[in-house]
Order: C-alpha cells, then structure tokens, then sequence
C-alpha cells in the first residue's frame, strides 16, 4: 500500500468522528513506502539539512518515533507487523 492509499484508508475509516489509533500494524512494504514519503515531504518543505561527513555529503532529515520507535505518519504511530 502506498502512503497515499493508508492516508485515504485512515480518512474512510476513523474520519473526523472516530479518534485515530495511537499506533496501527502495517506490512514491511507499506512501512517502507511511508518512510520514503515522510523523507520526501521534509526534504520539499526544506526541512532537511545537507551535512558533509568525511568528505561525503548527506541529507539529514528530522522523523519522529512513537514509544515503540515506530514511524510516526499522521499522528499514528506505525509499527511493521511481524511476518509468520
């Protein structure tokens, strides 16, 4: 799923009436999908910073972490779903 489609799937499901989860298991791929979405939000807001580390540049982009150090997208705390 892309972040797109999980944002739209939290606005059908939860709305403005029902209070969003704190936190919501999703597969590895949509996980990484709402990383690189949150890191390319940031990097168009210009929030990041170019930093230069041993002669090679690199991009320091702010993210929050929840408690369970999962990848705060819309205020909800996503966390990868264990693969059985």
């Amino acid at each position: 799923m892309t972040a797109n489609q999980l944002k739209d799937y939290f606005n059908e499901t939860f709305g403005r009436t029902i209070p969003w989860p704190l936190h919501y298991h999703v597969d590895a791929e949509t996980y990484g999908n709402c990383c690189q979405a949150v890191f390319n939000n940031k990097i168009n807001k210009g929030v990041s910073v170019r930093h230069t580390i041993d002669g090679k540049e690199i991009t320091i982009c702010p993210t929050y972490l929840g408690p369970n150090q999962g990848l705060m997208f819309k205020d909800v705390e996503l966390l990868i779903k264990e693969s059985v």
